[in-house]
């Protein structure tokens, strides 16, 4: 497996709404580190490192204005569990850039492949759907001790702005319908 050195440079501000400038990758492999070195790199986007992978469940119900989101399971890129860590989810629906409300499931000793087989159910305000999204965020805790919540990963299906996701639009298309699709759980 290939070993990157990363480095990120922040904007701080008295509020702690700490921005990403940009950031430095470089490979450990490509570095003779037997003396000190100094590295001058220019900097860029920060990229998202993939950590695993959700298979989420949507479903539309028009009549009633909901939405039906299952979190089925989840499939972690680390393969190093414990038996004291469990995963749980935070699911919210974005609509018009306002978080409307959040669910989350119960926590689920963490495999694998965690199984979570849960469906959480959004009431739909009246706005046209192009203008909503589902974002997910995976969590990890320790279950004995103090409980330490960890960001696992994060994603989003909807419509947005440059692209339009294909599982909502396979939603949109099959109404009343679950459909079911893997996504990547990036952080």
């Amino acid at each position: 497996s290939l070993v990157v050195a990363s480095s990120q440079v922040r904007d701080f501000d008295k509020f702690s709404r700490h921005t990403v400038l940009g950031e430095v990758r470089v490979p450990l492999g490509q570095l003779s580190i037997t003396h000190p070195l100094e590295l001058q790199e220019d900097l860029r986007a920060p990229q998202k490192d993939l950590v695993g992978e959700v298979l989420l469940s949507l479903r539309l119900l028009p009549t009633s204005q909901r939405l039906e989101v299952g979190l089925l399971k989840v499939r972690m890129a680390l393969t190093e569990t414990s038996s004291e860590t469990a995963l749980y989810a935070r699911i919210s629906v974005q609509c018009n850039q306002n978080k409307l409300r959040y669910q989350k499931t119960s926590a689920v000793p963490c495999s694998p492949v965690t199984i979570f087989n849960e469906v959480l159910v959004f009431s739909l305000p009246e706005l046209p759907l192009d203008r909503c999204k589902v974002l997910v965020s995976v969590f990890d805790m320790q279950t004995s001790g103090k409980s330490n919540k960890h960001l696992a990963g994060r994603l989003s299906v909807g419509k947005e702005r440059s692209s339009e996701d294909e599982h909502w639009t396979l939603m949109l298309r099959s109404v009343r319908q679950p459909v079911a699709k893997w996504h990547l759980l990036l952080i």
